[in-house]
């Protein structure tokens, strides 16, 4: 029986942490096993960051032996291109295979002096263990990799693919990539060229001239003249305070990461910070110091926020626990190499330790002069200088937070209403605070509309418009577009018609499009009939990836990165002799856009469009803990009794049925291990078993029809090994079916039951408060289990393991749910995934 792979999950986990691309650790084919034993070195388990870093290093050598291999069967399989597929000409037929070795040498040199890439450009999942001494040239675009220079030399000889193929040693060795090695061989030897790093006596493949070559080289000064700021008006500036300890590790562990404390002062700060933002690193003179003297030595740009995952910085290795909760990434921009070009520091720039944000304006203009002058960065000052506003009144309307008291009051509330963890409020708000655009994430039934509703009414009094995504949104549901009309007199008119962004826009000014710089309030009447004044108008897109995001949403990208308008579509497009096209809609700086997504998995994030995730703060609202589940219950129950024919039926139930209310809350629960549910599908669960309640069915009836109705449709599509626990579960026989389940006839599946047996231990020890007593896992993993089905072979102490484990996986003792139509609705959903069960879970209605 062949070994089962390693899951999607494994190999995502791994990738986080090892930074090695997916598809190269495909490569490697490994095992369900060797994954799990990796992943306990590097993130279960870890005994110290020396073994975590040893571990990686290994993977990382057998991922490129590996794709040495590949490239050398690459290299093998050239025979069978057809060469008529190729644009470059045939070889004169008078050149030699030596005159072609001989020429491959020099061709090398030259294509290594050819503009090259830049260590961030060339995205290698090994660049990030770069030499200190190489650190300095990581940003010039001098670096070239051996794919690249094969393809340089081929194009100069004009060489098919077909004759590279044939060209060969006697040894039968490709003799072009032979003489290719063997050139670069000799230029390291004689060091004309340098690796960017040596692992364990395997090399990264990337190199550029050294220093004594590289003087001769022009280099375009405008690469350090990159546009790193945005147009838009919301970039932020601020200053990262520490000791060089700290910034040598920070700067020798790419992605370069800041952390910050939870209990630290400038958290506040950090939730105000966003990607796109602009950060200075100063260096203090506490000892050991790299430059002799104090100052700014570098600039880099925010581009993610992140909570940690794991122990990374070495004091947190030497503890053994997080203490940065909340890191950010940065992309460096400039790293001084010696004191001249460190700059000094500025009256009235921060200087207090960690994160601080620059406010003054008149020190932020002179530190940006400065990086001008000896940097050569000349889009700071360029972008300061052509700045119509100062930075302190850049937005006619900015947004501003109430005062603590009464923000910390509109939190709890939020709180209550909608049950919601506070700190994800929070985020939303620093999101929305600080310029952002949000989307919101996580399972369905989780309160995201609601919070997308709330939240811009109660913290800023703005008008949330909702508009539900499709899968046929263009960028004419988005923007706008011609549409045809047919006019009374039967003629065909295009007429414009705005999309859910410019329409919302449009509210917020006086003259539709924003050029008059006239701002409106929005007059909004409730379901009451009464009017309220808003000041502005939101946008919030439900279930934003219905819609294709890059068809739909290409355009409004553009605009929000690069632009503050956006150009829509006028009547006059539809006639030549008509002057302007386009109307420009000014997007105001106080806009937002606010979109909901549902997902259970994290890791459907990873394909979603990267211009999304550039442009949106990704917050992901979860279900509530389990400390809450009783509170969660009542709120539900009082949402789910909005009648008042309904609310007597609560009184019933709290008062005559104590166990269809625990049955409720703990098949719930297990359902969350499972698929994470929100908070409304609980509701709907709830309604419905008061409304067949009402209409004369018994409690076990009405809760059953509940489920059917509610849960049913949320697992499909779920795993059947999950849904036969779940069965199980229900019927209160766990135990008994991992004890019965046959191993040697389904050794494939052992450790798909191995990963549902851990989903029911998070909840038993959530239920319980303990853990199990034994290791259940091992042992039915190991069969021995299997081992406890006969009576009449056990002795006293296997007879109480198997009590023991029929009493932790059955929760239920003597009360055992009375759910006949949901478990049968469950054999259905297994019966559709697979052609037989296992177990024969539907026997039960027979």
């Amino acid at each position: 029986m062949p070994e089962r792979l390693a899951s999607d999950f494994q190999l995502n986990e791994i990738s986080e942490i090892s930074q090695i691309p997916i598809k190269s650790l495909k490569l490697l084919q490994l095992s369900y096993d060797q994954a799990y034993d990796i992943l306990s070195d590097i993130k279960y388990h870890p005994v110290a960051v020396y073994s975590v870093d040893a571990v990686i290093k290994g993977l990382r050598q057998r991922v490129l032996e590996k794709e040495f291999e590949n490239e050398k069967r690459m290299q093998a399989d050239i025979t069978n291109t057809d060469p008529s597929l190729t644009i470059v000409p045939d070889l004169d037929e008078n050149i030699s295979n030596n005159e072609i070795s001989k020429a491959i040498p020099e061709l090398v040199k030259l294509g290594l002096e050819q503009p090259g890439k830049t260590i961030k450009d060339i995205n290698h999942y090994l660049l990030n263990v770069g030499d200190k001494e190489q650190l300095m040239y990581a940003d010039l675009p001098i670096w070239h990799q051996k794919k690249e220079i094969d393809k340089f030399v081929q194009n100069k000889l004009n060489l098919t693919n077909k004759q590279i193929a044939d060209l060969k040693y006697p040894s039968g060795k490709n003799k072009f990539y032979q003489d290719v090695v063997s050139a670069i061989s000799k230029l390291r030897e004689k060091e004309v060229i340098t690796d960017w790093q040596k692992i364990d006596d395997g090399r990264t493949g990337v190199w550029r001239l050294t220093d004594t070559v590289i003087q001769d080289i022009k280099q375009d000064n405008q690469h350090f003249s990159k546009n790193i700021l945005t147009n838009n008006g919301n970039t932020d500036f601020f200053m990262i305070t520490g000791p060089w300890t700290n910034w040598e590790f920070s700067i020798h562990n790419m992605p370069m990461k800041w952390g910050i404390k939870p209990e630290a002062l400038n958290n506040t700060i950090y939730k105000m910070m966003k990607p796109g933002d602009i950060v200075f690193f100063y260096q203090t003179l506490y000892k050991p110091i790299h430059f002799s003297k104090r100052g700014v030595f570098g600039v880099g740009k925010v581009i993610a926020k992140k909570d940690s995952t794991g122990p990374f910085w070495p004091d947190e290795v030497k503890e053994g626990k997080i203490l940065y909760e909340k890191i950010f990434e940065i992309e460096r921009i400039k790293i001084a190499q010696n004191d001249d070009e460190v700059i000094p520091w500025i009256e009235g720039l921060p200087w207090t330790k960690g994160l601080n944000h620059i406010v003054n304006e008149n020190s932020l203009s002179k530190l940006l002069d400065d990086v001008s002058k000896k940097w050569g960065i000349v889009e700071f000052q360029t972008h300061v200088n052509t700045e119509s506003i100062p930075l302190s009144e850049r937005d006619s309307k900015s947004l501003e937070l109430p005062e603590q008291k009464k923000l910390d009051g509109i939190i709890e509330k939020i709180k209550e209403k909608l049950l919601v963890d506070k700190e994800i409020i929070e985020k939303i708000i620093a999101s929305l605070y600080s310029g952002k655009h949000i989307l919101l994430t996580g399972p369905v039934g989780t309160g995201k509309t609601d919070l997308a509703q709330t939240i811009p009414k109660m913290v800023w009094n703005y008008f949330p418009e909702i508009h539900t995504a499709t899968a046929d949104w263009t960028t004419q549901d988005v923007i706008g577009g011609l549409f045809p009309k047919i006019e009374k007199n039967d003629q065909m008119k295009f007429k414009i018609q705005l999309g859910c962004v410019s329409s919302t826009i449009a509210k917020n000014w006086s003259d539709k499009t924003g050029q008059n710089g006239d701002r409106v309030t929005c007059t909004k009447t409730d379901s009451n009939g009464q009017e309220y004044e808003y000041e502005g108008v939101w946008l919030v897109i439900d279930e934003f990836n219905r819609a294709n995001i890059d068809r739909a949403f290409g355009q409004l990208f553009t605009a929000l990165e690069y632009r503050n308008e956006l150009k829509v579509p006028t009547e006059k497009i539809a006639d030549e002799n008509e002057g302007e096209e386009f109307d420009r809609f000014i997007i105001p700086s106080d806009y937002r856009i606010i979109g909901t997504l549902n997902t259970y998995d994290k890791h459907f994030l990873f394909h979603l469009s990267d211009a999304l995730k550039r442009r949106f703060d990704f917050i992901e609202v979860t279900v509530p803990q389990r400390e809450d589940y009783e509170k969660e219950f009542d709120i539900a129950i009082q949402k789910a009794a909005d009648k008042d024919l309904l609310k007597l039926e609560v009184e019933k139930l709290l008062n005559e049925s104590r166990k269809t209310k625990l049955h409720l809350i703990e098949i719930f629960a297990f359902i969350r291990k499972i698929k994470p549910l929100g908070t409304a599908i609980l509701i709907s669960i709830l309604r419905d078993l008061l409304i067949y309640h009402k209409m004369g069915k018994d409690w076990d009836e009405s809760l059953d029809s509940g489920f059917v109705k509610k849960v049913i449709p949320q697992l499909e599509g779920v795993p059947s090994t999950l849904l036969k626990m779940l069965y199980k579960f229900v019927e209160g026989k766990l135990g008994d079916f991992f004890i019965q389940f046959p191993i040697d006839e389904y050794p494939e599946k052992i450790n798909d039951y191995k990963e549902a047996l851990e989903n029911y231990e998070k909840y038993y020890v959530e239920y319980s408060k303990k853990k199990f007593s034994q290791d259940w896992k091992s042992q039915f993993v190991k069969g021995e289990l299997n081992k406890l089905q006969n009576d009449e072979t056990l002795n006293e102490t296997q007879k109480n393991q198997r009590e023991q484990i029929k009493v932790e996986l059955n929760p239920w003792g003597e009360e055992v749910p009375n759910l006949k139509n949901f478990k049968k609705s469950l054999a259905s959903l297994v019966k559709e995934n697979e052609l037989s069960t296992i177990g024969n879970i539907e026997s039960d209605f027979e």
